[in-house]
């Protein structure tokens, strides 16, 4: 027990760390992403178009500019992604009581439901894997992660880069909302 003890304390080297930092962002992308995608193929699903109906989801109901917006991607781009969502059944497209002349993306029950219970599956195996760490050792993951976050995110310009929006689930305790409120002493709105 305690040469584990001293092995878990040894410091890595910078090149080491690094190395470290990026095996662990392959394991949550295979632990953690890798099943929910592996759903979604089984469903024949695209990434794009889970990454489109989990915004809708978030933003209900967004434009499709919102939508090609959040996702990065073409006007065109989000018509045809919309196209194919909405012949598979899992989108509708809707008028804006407030401006005819846009539509609104929404979800269907079956678009809604696939996506809660992907999402809810993802969580699930993150929470299995936080579970099996001594806590301890996942109150250091999460400071490590905020303090490398906070390290890394110089300017307000990073942290839209890689802002999650989370729209109306958007925590108000968010790293990255910290971080942009200390960077310019803005609130970050719901995006």
């Amino acid at each position: 027990m305690e040469g584990k003890e001293e092995r878990a304390t040894i410091p890595l080297d910078d090149a080491l760390l690094l190395t470290t930092a990026k095996l662990f962002c392959s394991a949550l992308i295979v632990a953690v992403t890798g099943p929910a995608l592996e759903e979604i193929a089984k469903l024949a699903l695209t990434d794009v178009q889970f990454a489109a109906l989990r915004y809708i989801f978030l933003h209900d109901p967004p434009a499709a500019s919102e939508l090609a917006e959040g996702l990065g991607i073409s006007g065109a781009a989000v018509t045809k992604l919309a196209d194919r969502l909405e012949r598979k059944g899992l989108i509708a497209r809707k008028p804006d009581p407030g401006d005819r002349r846009t539509l609104r993306l929404v979800l269907t029950d079956e678009g809604r439901s696939i996506t809660e219970d992907i999402m809810r599956r993802e969580q699930g195996r993150f929470d299995e894997i936080l579970e099996r760490m001594p806590a301890s050792s996942r109150e250091a993951l999460e400071c490590g992660m905020k303090d490398f976050l906070k390290a890394s995110l110089t300017s307000p310009k990073d942290i839209e880069r890689i802002c999650l929006r989370c729209g109306w689930a958007h925590q108000p305790n968010c790293p990255g909302s910290r971080i942009y409120e200390s960077l310019t002493g803005k609130t970050v709105s719901r995006v």
